[in-house]
């Protein structure tokens, strides 16, 4: 088990590319409630799932469906919460048969890049395949905390047709470097995390692989 006070003190990579000193802070507001604990730890080390615990979240965890962020949804411009029990679909009856959620900073050129190539997406073969989104921002361009006017000036310069939330918390760090975008994907039956991948990918077959599995 990973000590939650040892890797406060590491430095975190909160860029895409520029390595910049910091560590990963005590959830704020932004970040409504902590992953519960379930399933294995796993051998992936990222942000707490219980703070009181010290343990971490890792593929194979099982997320809670109480877990939140602030932020807005595609139709509103209203700050909100966003919850995973929203893409909680356990008997397949909303439709939703993959859930992959992306996270980066304002300022991060493949992030933009992936905004772009999602919005083809789910225009697209991963509507009409089940596959949701959800974006949640950790740092605004000068790498201050995401806030709601990061969130709205994101949402605008991206064209986001799916929520976009803020979380300074930065939920699914690991220890180390962190290169932007963090694409987690999860099964909306159980709420496992199946894959973290690092970095702007245009191909996410874990995605699409997860999907035709819950047809």
């Amino acid at each position: 088990m990973v000590s939650r006070r040892w890797l406060l003190s590491l430095p975190l990579l909160l860029a895409c590319t520029e390595e910049r000193p910091g560590a990963i802070s005590e959830p704020g507001t932004p970040l409504l409630r902590h992953p519960g604990a379930g399933g294995d730890q796993g051998s992936s080390v990222g942000a707490p799932r219980d703070p009181a615990s010290g343990t971490f979240l890792a593929v194979g965890d099982k997320l809670q469906p109480d877990l939140a962020w602030q932020g807005y949804s595609p139709d509103s411009n209203e700050l909100g919460v966003l919850s995973l029990a929203d893409f909680h679909d356990p008997t397949g009856a909303l439709g939703i048969r993959a859930l992959l959620i992306t996270e980066g900073q304002a300022d991060c050129a493949p992030c933009v890049a992936e905004a772009k190539d999602l919005a083809a997406k789910m225009s697209g073969p991963w509507k009409d395949k089940g596959i949701r989104v959800l974006q949640l921002l950790v740092s605004d361009a000068k790498g201050n905390p995401a806030s709601s006017a990061t969130a709205l000036a994101w949402r605008s310069k991206t064209k986001a047709a799916w929520p976009v939330g803020l979380d300074p918390g930065f939920t699914f760090a690991q220890i180390g470097h962190n290169p932007f975008p963090i694409q987690v994907v999860i099964d909306p039956r159980t709420l496992t995390i199946v894959a973290r991948i690092e970095g702007y990918r245009a191909e996410l077959p874990e995605v699409e692989v997860l999907a035709e599995k819950n047809l």
